[in-house]
């Protein structure tokens, strides 16, 4: 989680001049739970319980949500984890902010790989930066 917010806030400098130009339609948020929430919550369901719950959704939104299930699924515990903690830390924000972060993660998410690349290198160069450095 310590960098989800400086990515977000990386990402609104990055994607501003890009998007100035172009017209984006807002998502509409689905009622509920949100995405990362709802993986983790199907995770720690009993398999009945999940099948319960997942033959209850569209067909679509079925399979997008065993495909990231299974992909949760496969991480190593330790980072299950920390995405555990990264979704915590994200729902303990205001509602407002939490569009923010979701609106500049999906906005990452559309950026070229190579480019993606370049801002996590940033984000941890400026994360790794002592209080003496950034004075400088």
């Amino acid at each position: 989680m310590k960098w989800l917010l400086p990515l977000a806030l990386a990402l609104s400098l990055t994607l501003s001049a890009a998007q100035a130009g172009r017209a984006r339609f807002a998502r509409q948020p689905q009622p509920g739970l949100q995405g990362p929430e709802l993986v983790q919550r199907l995770a720690a369901m009993s398999p009945e319980d999940r099948e319960s719950a997942l033959s209850a959704l569209p067909p679509a939104r079925r399979a997008n949500l065993e495909e990231r299930l299974q992909a949760f699924l496969a991480l190593p515990p330790a980072q299950q984890k920390s995405m555990r903690e990264r979704a915590a830390k994200l729902a303990a924000l205001p509602p407002e902010r939490q569009a923010e972060v979701r609106a500049s993660l999906r906005d990452f998410n559309d950026v070229p790989q190579e480019r993606r690349a370049a801002i996590r290198r940033e984000v941890r160069r400026t994360q790794d930066m002592t209080d003496d450095s950034c004075e400088a």
